[in-house]
Parts: C-alpha cells; sequence; structure tokens
C-alpha cells in the first residue's frame, strides 16, 4: 500500500496552474425569473407522507399560478396516494395535476416513473422554449424558497442539484452510531468537493458547490431535457444516469448549496440502491466493527489533476504524451480515443475506462477508512489555506 502522503508540492500546484485554463464552458444564459416552472413528483404508495411533501411545493415563495404548477404521477398504487394528494391540492393556490397511471411490471420501478413524470412535466411547457423543469421524491420536503433558488440557479446551468438533508425528526430518531457516520460522510464529499474546486475548477460549478444530484431535489432546462435522446433506461439510480449524460453532452451542470430539500431516511426504502440501502450498509459494517472506506486525499487530488489536464489537452486537441498518461495510470495510445472525443464530457469517460482498463490506479490508490481520509482532507486544505497564490480562495471565500 503506497505511503499516506497529504502536502502538496509547490511544484505540482504551479504545473496544475497551468493546466486548469482556459474556462471550457458554454456561454451562460441570462436568468428568467419569469419562465414557467413545472415540478415533476413521482409517488408509490405514499398516502401518509404525500400531502407534507404537497405543501412545501405548494407553498413556495413569489410563485404563481401563471408561472408554476405541480404535476404528481401516481403509478402502481395499491393504497389512496391519488385521493389523499387530489384532497390536499384543493387547499392550495398553485395549480397540482395529480395523474394515475399503472406500469406492467418491467416498467414499475423509479427510473421509469420519474422519467415519465418528466415527460409529462415537460408536455406543460409546449411552446415555452425557456421553460424550467424541476423533480423531487414524493416523500421529501423542500425549503418555501426552494423555486425562486432553483430558478436563479437554472440561469447559468442547464442542470441543478441541490442539497438534501434528512428530516429532522427522522434524522433525530436513528441511532447515535449511524447518525454520526452520516455526518462524517457527508463532511467528506463537501470537503472532497471543496479540494476538487481548487485543484479542478468548473466554471459553471464554482465554489460553494457540494456533491448531491438526486432526484429528490433536482431541475434542467427544458432545453437540457430535449437534447436527451433517450430517458436513461435503468431501475434506480436515474438521476445519477441522467447527471451523466448531461455531462456527455457538456452541459452546465451546478451543485447549489442554496436549493434545499429534507428527504425521509426511512429503513426500508423504495428502490434498490439509495438512501436506505446506504443506511443499511452503513449498519452492518458497524455490527461487524469494520470501517467505510472511501477514497483517500492522494487519490482524489491525483484525479483532480488528471481531470484539469485531461480539459486542456482535449481543448487543444493535443496528443496524450508521458505525463498525461501518468496522471492517469495508464498508456498514452489508451488516451486517444478520449482526446478525439466530441465532447469533453466523453472525453472524461472514455478516460476512465481507461483508468480502469489498466489497473494500476486501483493498485496505487486503494481506498480508506473514512476518518483517515477526513483527517488528511483536512489536513491538506489547510496547507492550501496557508500557502497563498492559487489555493489562497480557500481563506477568501
Amino acid at each position: 500500500m503506497q505511503a499516506r502522503e497529504v502536502a502538496l508540492p509547490a511544484a505540482k500546484l504551479r504545473h496544475l496552474q497551468a493546466v486548469t485554463g482556459p474556462e471550457i464552458s458554454a456561454n451562460p444564459l441570462p436568468s428568467d425569473g419569469r419562465a414557467r416552472m413545472v415540478v415533476a413528483v413521482p409517488a408509490r404508495n405514499e398516502e401518509g407522507r404525500i400531502a407534507r411533501t404537497l405543501r412545501s411545493l405548494g407553498d413556495q415563495l413569489g410563485e404563481h399560478a401563471g408561472r408554476y404548477r405541480v404535476v404528481l404521477l401516481a403509478n402502481n398504487c395499491t393504497d389512496h396516494t391519488a385521493a389523499a394528494a387530489r384532497q390536499v391540492a384543493r387547499t392550495l393556490a398553485l395549480p397540482i395535476e395529480v395523474i394515475e397511471e399503472d406500469f406492467p411490471p418491467e416498467q414499475a420501478h423509479i427510473g421509469h416513473a420519474r422519467g415519465r413524470a418528466l415527460q409529462l412535466a415537460a408536455a406543460r411547457l409546449e411552446g415555452q422554449p425557456a421553460g424550467l423543469l424541476a423533480t423531487t421524491d414524493a416523500d421529501t420536503v423542500v425549503a418555501p424558497d426552494w423555486a425562486a433558488k432553483m430558478r436563479e440557479a437554472l440561469g447559468t446551468a442547464d442542470l441543478v442539484g441541490g442539497r438534501i438533508f434528512t428530516l429532522p425528526e427522522e434524522r433525530d430518531a436513528q441511532p447515535r452510531h449511524l447518525r454520526r457516520l452520516q455526518l462524517e460522510d457527508a463532511a467528506y464529499h463537501l470537503l472532497a468537493s471543496r479540494l476538487t474546486s481548487i485543484l479542478d475548477p468548473e466554471p459553471s460549478d464554482p465554489w460553494p458547490r457540494h456533491h448531491q444530484h438526486f432526484g429528490a431535489n433536482m431541475g434542467l432546462r427544458l432545453s437540457a431535457w430535449n437534447q436527451i435522446r433517450v430517458w436513461p433506461q435503468v431501475r434506480c439510480l436515474e438521476d445519477v444516469a441522467l447527471m451523466n449524460e448531461m455531462q456527455r453532452l457538456d452541459l452546465r451542470v451546478r451543485h447549489c448549496p442554496q436549493v434545499r430539500a429534507w428527504t425521509s431516511v426511512r429503513e426500508h426504502g423504495r428502490v434498490e440502491t439509495g438512501l436506505s440501502s446506504q443506511l443499511r450498509e452503513w449498519q452492518e459494517l458497524q455490527a461487524h466493527g469494520r470501517s467505510w472506506l472511501v477514497p483517500g486525499v492522494c487519490e482524489l487530488r491525483t484525479e483532480a489533476q488528471a481531470l484539469a489536464a485531461l480539459r486542456l489537452f482535449w481543448a487543444q486537441r493535443r496528443t496524450a504524451d508521458a505525463e498525461l498518461a501518468a496522471l492517469w495510470k495508464t498508456e498514452p495510445n489508451a488516451l486517444c480515443p478520449a482526446l478525439a472525443a466530441p465532447t469533453f464530457g466523453v472525453a472524461r469517460e472514455l478516460a476512465f475506462r481507461a483508468r480502469h482498463g489498466s489497473g494500476e490506479w486501483f493498485e496505487q490508490f486503494p481506498p480508506v477508512p473514512l476518518q483517515e481520509a477526513l483527517e488528511d482532507l483536512r489536513s491538506a486544505l489547510r496547507l492550501l489555506e496557508r500557502s497563498g497564490g492559487l489555493q489562497g480562495q480557500l481563506a477568501s471565500d
């Protein structure tokens, strides 16, 4: 196992500063606060939770019926979700449309349901090229300024992932050790995002930002939706698949901390992979006295440097050299398809594939325990803060 290395040598940073520019980004579009927004909510057997979700969506500050509405897709329900939704909708000033559909067994999953809900929402924006789509879950409560902050973030982005917290009453009922691990994992991802934002800055996703892009809190431009040829046909993690497709198209992705939502932490979730399955995995690890393993600071740093270098090589249509290949832990020829890719998003994907194929990356960067990674990240960021120059951004935030 490679020895831990926290320091970021000045020579490396000077080299990195050269490869992080020039900025590669589409020109930002002006924000239009008057644009129509339609929120898509897939729901299945959420009779006991849907009222609270719809009230939070219906009580948005500054919104009015002419530019904001909600489409709830109650799919394959065996309870009274649709009736409960219609009952609460009658008490709200903003329009909430409830649609009931039954999918065949092979399509009765969140991946298809969210795609169908967004399709229905997009149809309500026909003739509105500047329209906005958003989505959340039927067990989630959004902040009173959620729609306003989503609009603002979509002014300079094509897709926005908002910050997702857990509902306070459910969070407080969790076992203390599990809650601690959840908080530490969130801290790790936020610190990792901070480190990456310094070493491989993305113009469309500046600091402060976070790490989440999930269906419980997501928005996108109708123009971006229309560029997606095929909705990801996956049973779960359809939100991650959507984000990956956006990146392949070089659309602008923003992880905006001001767009906030709170979701359920119920033990038995409705999807194969999600927050509930993550909590169960953590519980099992702790029951057996094992650590949660994550990428260490050396891996995070090297990956950010590799991406920054790839970004420059791709933009300048340069041929891969030994230095770039060394960053990616592969051979120069393996990076040729990436550097010939039509978009940087595809280049990134092909470079990761080449890295995975070589196997050297995983030998050099084995995962480390979460506590160790947290300690090393904090040390690395303190060094960046003290050293000035590029890393002086940290002190000015």
